[in-house]
């Protein structure tokens, strides 16, 4: 006779499926948004479930979001040691806290620890977040401190967490150092970073909140100080890519500054409606640093140590090229100097 699982063990494995993608959001909506019996234990054909579930799917989810790329002639297990997926018990919480919680309303119970405790539990917390970004069920995710304690979760989606809640002093820090987590997340990731900071800068275009928009760009500026910061102490400028990438994907369309506050409500006042138009271009503004850098790279000669890693970055950035970062320049201005 074949093994059996529960009911409250069955709705368990499908949120943990949607969240690692097997399956999507809509799949579970009705779960997610309302207050469902979760399994204090799982029997072990439900556990095993689980473990193969959460191992394969995280894994592909780095493989798939950008590890199978070729970066300095390597993909990503070629060229930095990949670490053992193990999760943690705060994963099954994670699980756990999502079934009985019904995110897409208020007066939550508090997601359970402050921290995730390794790399993999952080992955899963970072596409659980992903998952119910711009649903009903965002706001309840992203207020939890748990969430907001993580590095990736900031700086994958910044406009989640901001739309939760003001930045204050919430952003952790953001590592990297060599055998950092978020060094090897941004080594898998570049494409599926690139993707969802493109998707902030559409979401801005629907906006109707100015103090909304606002926390979005501070937030997204903060992420970004903070990760140049780090990639100058690390020397991993290569590791900011993603916006590039980003960036030459917005521009692509050749959008007007207003689009980014066409939307705000006109009933609001003009000083929120300002201070949103000048936050909107959070990741255009941040531009000029990598043009400074970029200029830095072309100017290393061929004899130089780190000539070659440069003409990489030369290389790799001209999708953007000279005149997307001089186009950025130009929205930033109109953004923050409306005629």
């Amino acid at each position: 006779m074949s093994a059996q699982v529960t009911a409250q063990e069955s709705e368990l494995l499908r949120v943990a499926r949607a969240v690692v993608g097997q399956t999507s959001y809509a799949e579970v909506e009705r779960i997610l948004s309302a207050q469902r019996a979760a399994p204090d234990q799982l029997g072990p054909t439900a556990m095993g479930l689980l473990e193969e579930t959460l191992s394969r799917g995280v894994g592909l989810a780095l493989l798939r979001g950008g590890g199978w790329r070729q970066e300095r002639t390597k993909r990503l297990w070629e060229r930095t040691p990949l670490p053992p997926i193990d999760f943690q018990a705060g994963s099954y919480q994670l699980l756990q806290w999502m079934l009985r919680s019904p995110l897409a309303e208020g007066g939550l119970k508090a997601l359970p620890g402050k921290t995730t405790s390794g790399w993999a539990d952080e992955a899963l917390l970072a596409l659980a977040l992903t998952m119910v970004a711009d649903t009903p069920c965002e706001r309840g995710f992203a207020s939890q401190a748990r969430v907001r304690s993580s590095a990736l979760c900031w700086v994958l989606q910044p406009a989640a967490l901001a739309r939760a809640g003001e930045l204050g002093p919430d952003l952790p820090e953001l590592s990297l150092a060599e055998g950092a987590p978020l060094t090897f997340f941004l080594e898998a990731l570049q494409p599926t970073l690139a993707r969802a900071w493109v998707k902030m800068e559409e979401g801005k275009r629907s906006a109707s909140d100015p103090a909304e928009l606002a926390r979005v760009g501070r937030a997204q500026a903060a992420v970004l100080g903070a990760l140049f910061k780090a990639a100058e102490a690390s020397k991993r400028r290569e590791l900011l890519g993603f916006v590039i990438e980003a960036s030459a994907q917005v521009l692509r369309e050749q959008p007007k500054a207003d689009d980014w506050v066409r939307n705000l409500s006109p009933t609001t006042s003009l000083r929120d409606r300002t201070e949103a138009r000048r936050q909107a271009g959070a990741l255009l503004k941040s531009l000029a640093r990598m043009r400074a850098w970029d200029q830095e790279h072309r100017a290393i000669r061929f004899f130089e140590e780190d000539y070659q890693k440069a003409q990489g970055l030369v290389k790799a950035w001209e999708v953007l090229g000279d005149a997307g970062f001089r186009e950025a320049e130009r929205l930033v201005s109109e953004l923050e100097n409306p005629v």
